[in-house]
This record gives structure tokens, sequence and C-alpha cells, in this order.
């Protein structure tokens, strides 16, 4: 197994390795990484409205299967 500490340093040198400008294949210098994670951050906050919209009508023991079971469907 991997010594945690070293499994962090590889993520600090992954994300400041493609943040840099010195790297010519800068993933985040292109639209469509930015469109993505915009569109993840819009659905998360929707999915959290219409979970809590969801948990104001009706019971919880009903709400949270049905929303993780779509979920899961659809995902």
């Amino acid at each position: 197994m991997c010594n945690p500490v070293l499994r962090w340093l590889g993520r600090v040198k992954l994300i400041s390795g493609s943040l840099s400008h010195e790297n010519t294949g800068n993933q985040l210098g292109h639209p469509a990484p930015i469109v993505t994670f915009v569109f993840l951050a819009i659905t998360a906050v929707l999915q959290i409205v219409c979970l809590n919209r969801g948990l104001e009508i009706y019971d919880s023991t009903l709400v949270v299967p049905v929303f993780y079971g779509v979920y899961t469907a659809t995902g």
C-alpha cells in the first residue's frame, strides 16, 4: 500500500502541474473543462434544492430512497 503522504504529494503535483503556465498541455486553458465544472456545480445545487423541496413535502423515508434510486438509474 502507498503511504498517504505520498498520495497527497502526488495530487498536489498533479494539480500544480496542470495549473502551471509552463505546462503546454494545460487542460484548464480550454473551455470544455470549465463548462463541465460549471455544469457539475449547477446540477449539484439543483439536486440539493430538489431534495430539500421533497423533504419539505414528504417524509424522509419516502424521499431519500426515491431520490437515490432515480439518481442511480439516470446517472
